[in-house]
């Protein structure tokens, strides 16, 4: 008999907020050493899965709760209408800027929040889905990446390296944060 314990687990991670698939393919790939592939599918699938719950029923909730609390109403219709409204990063990308954003994988830059996003900004579900769904597909095959190069600096080099090397991406990505955020407040 097989024990599905693990798998299940690494469904359940990957369908969770902030982490995502860029927590359990490491776990899964590192930690319980599975075959990359059957790693990738299962995390694929429980992010995805998240996804769909969140199109089909985050709606839902929102009218529920607006309907039930008219001050939570009045925000909600507001920041629904602001989004609305300010549809210029929609208009100049379109939906596929989901799929970009997705893509990336960066705290905050998931599948959860850009169902919400399409949410937000009334993008319909199927075409929601489906750029979120590539956009899955895609950071999948990046975190993979980034961990079979982990895992070989750390099988060649060591540990050390390994931490170093990942020390100096953090040190350079939040410089470059600081930068840009400088750019944007001049501006």
């Amino acid at each position: 008999m097989i024990d599905l314990s693990k798998e299940v687990q690494i469904f359940f991670i990957s369908m969770a907020p902030i982490g995502e698939l860029r927590v359990s393919l490491p776990l899964v790939l590192v930690v319980y050493k599975f075959n990359w592939i059957y790693a990738y599918l299962i995390s694929v699938l429980g992010n995805l899965t998240a996804v769909i719950i969140i199109l089909l029923f985050l709606g839902k909730i929102f009218d529920f709760i607006s309907n039930k609390y008219t001050l939570l109403k009045k925000n909600l219709d507001l920041l629904f209408e602001k989004t609305k409204n300010n549809k210029a990063l929609l208009e100049k990308w379109g939906s596929v800027a989901l799929m970009f954003f997705v893509a990336i994988p960066l705290p905050f830059t998931g599948g959860w929040t850009a169902s919400i996003i399409s949410l937000l900004f009334g993008i319909p579900f199927k075409k929601a889905l489906f750029f979120i769904s590539l956009g899955i597909i895609l950071s999948g095959f990046i975190v993979l990446s980034a961990v079979f190069i982990g895992i070989s600096i750390e099988k060649y080099f060591g540990l050390q390296a390994l931490s170093g090397i990942l020390f100096l991406a953090l040190l350079v990505f939040y410089l470059l944060k600081i930068k840009i955020n400088k750019r944007f407040i001049r501006n």
